[in-house]
């Protein structure tokens, strides 16, 4: 009771929380799913196509890096190339 008062004093009252915005977050996406969801759709219309090498230039090109890691493994071991 105030001071100096014989009866209490009634007021309204409205409680006040902050907001919670993982409830936001729940509300939005129930609401609108197509624009609120987590990860958004992506469509992607590339098509990567690997080279096609004929034999001939696939057995170069293995040769080829045969013999860069056999150069590399002599360089590092004083090995020569069997």
């Amino acid at each position: 009771m105030p001071a100096g008062a014989s009866e209490p004093i009634h007021s309204s009252y409205t409680e006040r929380y902050p907001p919670d915005t993982t409830a936001c977050i729940f509300w939005l996406k129930n609401r609108r799913p197509d624009l609120w969801r987590d990860v958004q759709g992506r469509e992607h219309a590339v098509e990567v196509k690997p080279p096609q090498l004929s034999a001939e230039a696939r057995a170069a090109k293995a040769q080829r890096l045969l013999d860069e890691v056999f150069a590399e493994v002599a360089e590092h071991s004083g090995a020569s190339k069997c």
